[in-house]
């Protein structure tokens, strides 16, 4: 079966850190939004963040709006994410 649309995984942030993901995670849960981290498996547990260039937090295209506003009313300094990971210094 295809999936409409709306039913799409879309990237709504890419997170540092695994924590941090987690956090936006939860926010949008106690929303009552779906979230997914494709990259936990990758991430988490392992430091391998710079290796996949952070951690994505997708959420279905349908609540893209829902969850851009669920996170609006967080203060920039405790939203994290829309950050790239830094290359392995040399």
């Amino acid at each position: 079966m295809d999936e409409s649309p709306a039913d799409e995984w879309v990237v709504l942030r890419n997170c540092g850190y695994m924590h941090e993901a987690e956090l936006i995670v939860a926010v949008l849960d106690a929303e009552g939004v779906d979230a997914f981290l494709p990259d936990a498996q990758m991430a988490g547990g392992t430091g391998l963040t710079g290796l996949i260039q952070g951690v994505r937090v997708l959420v279905r295209a349908s609540d893209l709006e829902a969850a851009n506003e669920a996170l609006s009313t967080m203060h920039d300094e405790e939203l994290p994410g829309d950050e790239m990971v830094d290359d392995f210094p040399e």
